[in-house]
């Protein structure tokens, strides 16, 4: 039996099409649409319910009408039962009046068209893909009907028989019929719990619909029959309807998506990691609701300059591929927020990949061939991180100059020879920058008085940055560098330092009485947590008693986080209670520094 489920997406319209009934028929003012009570809506919402085909175990009727449940922030509100009319594609209700306002849908209760009781369904923020632009809210404006397309998931069990079918369809596809060779063997293993099955559940824990697919070509250090699979043959998971994510990984030989992957109207995520995938089905963009593609580690040599149907394309990223160019227009993607090419041989960047439209909030282009960044970069309002290291940059871009919003800069070894504050200048809100093997030889004063994060490891510097300008500067990275002490006080206005790295300084001689730290050792979360000081063999220095260092071996700064927890801390021998009066050393590698009594 067949049974029309809803799935999810977003419109605002002036004027609705006419629906079936005979009251449509009838002449209405400008903009408005009939309403369930017999009266014309001019400023209200009509809801859209999206049919998908999924089959059931016993027979199901089709939704007929819907009793909903809407909230404005303040109260809730019941709206009467709304009769659902329209086509194979979707049914609607008729308008209902709402002042402007902004609405979240609670949930609703289902009828046949013989207002007999099918189910009820709820809706819960935590479930949305990102909770900041919640899916189940609409606006109505003044003078305007909004139309809803109601985000529900399929609420009824789907046949057993018919999805256990599909998937031992794809086996023979893939594996022949020697039964022996398939991944998931109905004689030794029940379905449905197959591995790389993934269901949504009711409350009792019991399968509802398949969502998603895994291929691990490696489980356990062993490799799986999977690991033989090249492709996903057409017509095996196309009927599936109910499918949102496909992941396939370490599986070498890999190197098709079904061609008729756009059939699967539910598809929001495909992932290929560490395949052998050299193209993408242009049937690929074509899939109303993908959100998500992670082609990471694998073969891609070109990319489709037409991806222009994929409206609803959040993230990106094709890390670890054969790409020298990139030129597609994501002009039609407006929540577009996170593109990551790095690793990938690439000389150039189309202008046309960028424009104002976008939300692009993170871009990394690490480990490429880019000497040079398209002009239209500067249209990304939003961005907020790029990471540009391991490239071809001699000098900092300067179209990045002009992104006031950015936070978070890498440039580290790059071939940039000299920074001045005026790179740097334009970024207002700038808290990360890393400029790691570069051979600089000196840092200027930045004006960025929001920098938090600083590394400029290995740039040959000949003394000490001066620090005083960075009230809040919290992570200090000066290892490998050539100066042979520290100046006085150095640190004495970074009342927020966390962490201090010298590491790898083997001109390193010698510390200043006072370092400016002593002040900010604290028995709270915040104050001097780490200072690592290793592989540093000539450097001569007793730590500060009061300090009460210990060996923080093994860990990083990057383990900064876990120290803001005290259940976190590491189990060392001093008391629980005033691990955070203490300051984590590393030292290995420098017999020279001791711990002060």
């Amino acid at each position: 039996m067949k049974y029309w489920a809803v799935a999810l997406v977003m419109a605002v319209v002036a004027l609705l099409p006419a629906s079936c009934s005979s009251d449509d028929d009838a002449v209405l003012p400008e903009g408005a649409v009939p309403g369930w009570d017999g009266h014309a809506v001019t400023e209200g919402v009509v809801f859209n319910f999206k049919r998908k085909m999924v089959y059931t175990a016993s027979g199901v009727n089709e939704i007929g009408s819907v009793k909903i449940l809407l909230s404005d922030g303040e109260k809730d509100i019941q709206l009467p039962s709304l009769l659902l009319t329209g086509d194979a594609e979707s049914v609607k209700s008729k308008g209902y009046s709402l002042p402007a306002g902004t609405y979240k849908i609670k949930g609703y209760t289902a009828y046949t068209p013989r207002h007999e009781y099918l189910f009820d369904a709820e809706f819960d923020d935590a479930d949305e893909v990102d909770p900041s632009r919640p899916k189940n809210r609409f606006t109505v404006e003044e003078n305007t009907v909004t139309e809803f397309v109601v985000p529900i998931k399929t609420r009824e069990t789907m046949s057993m028989d018919f999805l256990r079918n599909s998937l031992l369809g794809l086996c023979r596809e893939v594996f022949g019929d020697d039964e022996s060779l398939w991944p998931w063997d109905p004689k030794k293993y029940p379905y449905p719990d197959w591995e790389g099955l993934e269901f949504e559940t009711d409350d009792y824990g019991q399968p509802i619909f398949l969502s998603s697919l895994f291929f691990h070509g490696i489980k356990d250090g062993k490799e799986t029959p999977w690991v033989k699979m090249t492709a996903i043959p057409e017509g095996t998971v196309s009927n599936i309807a109910t499918l949102m994510s496909i992941t396939v990984t370490d599986i070498p030989g890999f190197k098709q998506l079904p061609e008729d992957i756009h059939r699967i109207n539910s598809l929001i995520n495909v992932t290929c990691v560490n395949t052998g995938i050299e193209e993408l089905p242009t049937s690929l963009w074509r899939c109303p609701e993908l959100t998500g593609v992670f082609i990471i580690d694998g073969q891609l040599k070109t990319f489709p300059s037409d991806i222009s149907s994929a409206h609803k394309l959040r993230y990106m990223n094709l890390a670890g591929n054969q790409l020298e160019s990139f030129s597609p227009s994501l002009a039609s993607m407006p929540d577009f927020e996170s593109l990551t090419l790095s690793r990938n041989p690439l000389t150039s960047l189309g202008e046309e990949v960028f424009c104002e439209k976008n939300r692009l909030n993170e871009l990394r282009l690490s480990e490429t061939r880019l000497s040079t960044l398209p002009q239209s970069i500067a249209r990304q309002a939003s961005l907020r991180t790029i990471d540009l290291s391991k490239s071809q940059f001699t000098a900092v871009p300067d179209v990045i100059k002009s992104l006031a919003q950015l936070r978070t800069l890498w440039l580290d070894e790059n071939k940039m020879t000299a920074v001045s504050a005026a790179d740097f200048e334009g970024l207002k809100d700038l808290r990360q920058l890393s400029l790691d093997g570069n051979a600089i030889g000196s840092l200027p004063v930045l004006k960025n008085a929001n920098l938090q994060w600083l590394s400029v490891a290995n740039c040959s510097l000949e003394r000490v940055p001066d620090f005083s300008s960075y009230a809040h500067l919290r992570v200090a990275r000066l290892g490998g560098n050539r100066f042979a002490t520290l100046p006085e006080e150095c640190f004495a206005h970074n009342t927020e330092m966390r962490v201090l790295s010298l590491s790898g300084s083997d001109q390193l001689t010698s510390m200043p009485r006072n370092t400016g730290l002593k002040s900010k050792i604290s028995d709270k979360k915040e104050g001097l947590k780490i200072v690592e000081v290793e592989n540093c063999p000539n450097l001569s220095w007793t730590m500060p008693a009061e300090w009460k260092c210990y060996d923080f071996e093994g860990k990083t700064a990057d383990d900064i986080e876990d120290l803001m927890n005290p259940d976190h801390l590491p189990d060392v021998e001093v008391d629980v209670t005033a691990k955070f009066g203490c300051v984590g050393v590393l030292k290995s590698g420098s017999p020279k520094v001791v711990y002060g009594k």
